[in-house]
């Protein structure tokens, strides 16, 4: 087996899992939310303020979309409006996470997956993560098989 042969299979295998993008300024948080997606088999990327996160998400299309609101240079909301603007089926994968306990009042775009309070625990967040990059047609299909008939 040639050189390119491993490269393709590397890629390959990189290219069919989910892939999420962390914007988070707290390196801590940041990380913690990476270790947990890995594990969760996704590909991360992240992005310690909103300017980056921009700039990733120019670049890649993801699955999963984790945005604390209040960063440097370019805020969370910044982000989530430029998503609405450029990019609005992807506002269906968001979890946002927050300290702010106004923010959590403060109306977000209906398509935004879910809003998280830090502190948060994982098991949640891990639900919110798997909830939020599942395919939209299958969550459809999810609500519409647990509604009752009537």
């Amino acid at each position: 087996m040639a050189l390119t042969d491993v490269k393709l299979t590397v890629q390959d295998s990189t290219a069919s899992r989910r892939r999420a993008l962390v914007c988070e300024d707290d390196q801590i948080i940041r990380q913690m939310i990476a270790t947990i997606l890995e594990r969760e088999k996704f590909v991360v990327d992240l992005a310690p303020d909103g300017e980056e996160a921009i700039r990733k998400l120019e670049a890649h299309r993801y699955q999963l979309l984790v945005i604390d609101l209040m960063m440097p240079k370019v805020s969370g909301y910044d982000v989530i409006k430029y998503l609405k603007e450029n990019i609005p089926p992807s506002l269906k994968r968001i979890v946002i996470t927050t300290a702010s306990s106004s923010a959590l009042t403060n109306p977000f775009p209906e398509e935004v997956c879910k809003v998280l309070a830090k502190p948060f625990e994982m098991d949640e967040f891990i639900t919110f993560a798997r909830d939020c990059s599942e395919d939209t047609a299958a969550r459809h299909k999810k609500k519409q098989n647990d509604v009752p008939p009537g």
